[in-house]
């Protein structure tokens, strides 16, 4: 029966930004913080909601690091140690998948570097090898036809995209 009033805010994948989105949100005593959308800008922030002790809740946020902590961060979905392992076990016994090639953003390592580690961990542990990983920072001067090219030399029996929804559609 009470009212909610929702204030979008832009945090840009911006560390800066988002500590002052946040501190603005903050500063209007909203009730909780629904966001950031990536484990790099939670990162960024989580530390002023849990100074303030405001709730702050990642829908899409997976990164380890804010696993197993007593604070005001909240996300609905597991880390990536669990889901990354699971992708790499699949494409080991599913697939038959023994080298892997990767592809990962470094503008939103928390999630990426995480998932990258904890997926190559899984390969080399059953036998698989993960022969070349090629970093890029996501945005609009990014050219993924020239990574492409780069991972392709190597032949690897898969390679996997550690990016966000629109990279991997690009």
């Amino acid at each position: 029966g009470q009212s909610i009033e929702v204030i979008l805010k832009d945090d840009k994948q911006d560390p800066d930004t988002i500590k002052t989105v946040v501190n603005e949100l903050l500063q209007k005593n909203v009730d909780a913080i629904i966001g950031p959308m990536t484990s790099s800008m939670a990162m960024a922030s989580v530390q002023l909601a849990n100074e303030s002790q405001t709730l702050m809740m990642g829908a899409t946020v997976t990164t380890n690091s804010l696993s197993r902590i007593d604070d005001y961060f909240f996300r609905t979905l597991s880390p990536t140690a669990d889901h990354a392992s699971v992708t790499a076990n699949n494409l080991l016994t599913h697939k038959d998948i023994k080298t892997v090639s990767a592809i990962y953003d470094v503008k939103n390592k928390a999630y990426t570097k995480d998932w990258l580690d904890d997926f190559t961990h899984t390969i080399e542990k059953h036998g698989g090898q993960l022969i070349k990983k090629k970093a890029f920072s996501s945005g609009n001067d990014c050219t993924f036809s020239s990574l492409a090219d780069e991972l392709l030399i190597e032949e690897a029996d898969v390679i996997v995209l550690i990016v966000n929804s629109v990279d991997a559609a690009l």
